[in-house]
């Protein structure tokens, strides 16, 4: 019936809208977890180097400590006793004794891993920044989703609503319909049984109207007879 087209055309267009939002969705944050993963993997490799220049940093630190109190210690001495107490660099091998030029490099190569780890740590806290923001982003795309959902929900307990009334408004049409149809056999019926009784009264009337005219014939017949004799018992009465 008719009723049913508007029920399917908005089935339709709330299913397809219901779809095309959980798609753009699930693309949105499909996206932002790659996002999230890529920069992580980043933030993670900036950790271990950064983790790894301290380390050598507080190594070299460690070293130079020693041997400026080695160099201390030997400033007080005047010299002696050098080569018995100095420090012994680059692995295996032979001792050699540090000089002023020796530590003053140690000095600049540690200054130089201070400045690395200064820019690693200023390139990890932009990258902080930046997975923070990524972050607060998923944080928004989640309520974002949420509301979605809500309004979602909202969208199917209307249509549940607007089925309901299209559902009691067919229904309605139906029983009207059938009483509408009901009431036109009623009307046929009772035609057909108001013709049927009219054509049995004409049928009579017309059995009656020919049975008068058969007996008009006959009383007629019978006075013209009668007519007929009277007047030949009067020419006789006449002649006598």
């Amino acid at each position: 019936m008719g009723v049913e087209d508007p029920l399917t055309e908005a089935q339709r267009r709330i299913q397809a809208h219901m779809v095309a939002k959980e798609k753009e969705w699930a693309a949105k944050i499909e996206k932002l977890s790659q996002v999230l993963v890529h920069e992580q993997k980043k933030n993670d490799t900036l950790e271990q180097k950064a983790a790894e220049r301290l380390m050598l940093l507080g190594e070299h630190e460690h070293v130079i400590r020693k041997l400026v109190e080695e160099l201390k210690q030997q400033g007080r001495r005047g010299g002696k006793g050098m080569s018995n107490s100095a420090e012994c660099f680059g692995g295996p091998g032979p001792e050699r004794t540090l000089s002023p030029d020796d530590a003053a490099l140690l000095v600049k190569e540690r200054d130089q891993l201070v400045e690395e780890v200064n820019s690693l740590e200023a390139i990890y806290a932009d990258l902080f920044r930046r997975y923070e923001k990524l972050r607060q982003t998923s944080i928004d795309i989640k309520n974002n989703e949420e509301q979605a959902k809500k309004h979602s929900e909202e969208l199917s307990q209307r249509y549940a609503v607007l089925v309901e009334k299209l559902e009691m408004l067919r229904k309605n049409a139906e029983e009207q319909l059938d009483l509408a149809n009901n009431e036109i056999d009623r009307i046929i019926k009772q035609h057909e049984t108001d013709t049927l009784a009219l054509r049995l009264k004409v049928k009579q009337l017309e059995s009656k109207n020919e049975a008068l005219t058969v007996s008009i014939e006959a009383k007629q017949r019978e006075i013209d007879e009668m007519t007929v004799l009277f007047e030949e018992v009067i020419n006789k009465a006449e002649n006598n």
